[in-house]
């Protein structure tokens, strides 16, 4: 079985390629992924249950944003999750408004897969990119 943080460097290579087959071989069938905000702040804001809510999580996501960058850059890694602070930029489609900022990323990885995955976002600047 892959290491934890094999799991999740695997995961991070899968999504940038859009490999959409190799990123569900990664994830438990009962993945729970949560992006912390208020209450409908966002469109992608709350709970996203199985494979199929991680497909609705990042189609909402890619309706709403464009991925310019994204950088780790630190990573911590414990015997069943690695937190990951991240940077990055992106970008909304409808404005062309910029988001310079940061995010942590937490995984928890079970018997190899992925059953959790919360993302605690700079929610201030992401909502003023909804705002323009």
């Amino acid at each position: 079985m892959q290491s934890v943080k094999q799991v999740i460097d695997d995961y991070y290579v899968y999504l940038k390629e859009r490999d959409l087959e190799k990123l569900h071989g990664l994830l438990a069938d009962n993945i729970v992924i949560t992006y912390h905000s208020q209450e409908n702040q966002f469109p992608w804001s709350g709970k996203f249950h199985g494979k199929a809510g991680f497909d609705h999580f990042f189609s909402i996501l890619k309706e709403h944003l464009d991925v310019v960058e994204v950088r780790v850059v630190t990573s911590t890694t414990g015997q069943d999750r690695v937190i990951n602070q991240c940077e990055g930029t992106w970008e909304f489609k409808a404005s062309g408004y910029r988001v310079n900022g940061s995010m942590v990323n937490v995984f928890t990885v079970e018997n190899g897969k992925i059953s959790g995955y919360d993302v605690y976002a700079d929610t201030a600047a992401f909502a003023a990119g909804l705002t323009r």
